[in-house]
């Protein structure tokens, strides 16, 4: 998964999380490479499986490559140390919900919702996340879809330096980062950053009435 290690290593500046991210993907790569699926739903899940597997087989074939659903005893075991999830994004899939606790999204009727996030769930929803590691303090990485037919592909969509991306299909909704708590860190956008700025030195002389005493203009 050369794309995703490159996304990974590019997270190396940002909170925590990321960071972390970024030092398990490696280690599971060049240690103890797991990538694990939790596919519960019947339809396209041949396909899905066949993809995961040729992602292994394209990038690293020495992989482990488990199912969730029929190795559940060994888990903690085998995933300790960091793993790469493929998953559908829905709640009977046990692991994604339990790598993704502390970000309490839900999906209602027809509509995702995560915070200040609300996406269409069409099949075609995809989600590529940092996660917490339910088997130990670290963290994993995890490509979700609404659907086993869209998870194929994941790999291919654009992915940048963000704890978090939300696409439809291949068209990015949502991007950003999260503190040490998994709370998303929104961003200003330009405008607002420059009425902070011009504030802020529009401020300075009535604050600081001999502000020129020890700084420069």
């Amino acid at each position: 998964m050369k794309r995703a290690l490159s996304f990974w290593i590019a997270l190396a500046a940002l909170p925590s999380p990321a960071r972390a991210a970024n030092l398990i993907v490696a280690s599971i790569w060049d240690h103890s490479p797991v990538i694990v699926y939790d596919l519960p739903d019947a339809a396209g899940r041949a396909d899905a499986i066949r993809y995961v597997e040729s992602v292994r087989d394209r990038y690293k074939k020495e992989a482990r490559v488990l199912d969730a659903g029929t190795n559940q005893a060994g888990l903690r075991a085998a995933l300790k140390h960091g793993f790469i999830l493929y998953t559908t994004l829905d709640d009977k899939s046990n692991l994604l919900r339990m790598a993704t606790r502390k970000l309490e999204w839900n999906i209602a009727g027809a509509t995702f919702h995560w915070r200040s996030v609300t996406a269409p769930a069409g099949d075609d929803l995809r989600f590529i996340l940092v996660g917490r590691n339910p088997y130990s303090e670290g963290y994993c990485v995890i490509y979700a879809a609404r659907s086993n037919r869209a998870l194929v592909g994941i790999n291919d969509v654009r992915q940048g330096a963000a704890s978090y991306h939300l696409y439809q299909g291949s068209r990015l909704l949502k991007e950003g980062v999260y503190d040490r708590t998994f709370v998303p860190v929104e961003r200003l956008s330009r405008i607002a950053a420059l009425d902070d700025v011009n504030q802020f030195f529009a401020t300075l002389p009535r604050v600081h009435p001999d502000l020129f005493r020890k700084v420069s203009p």
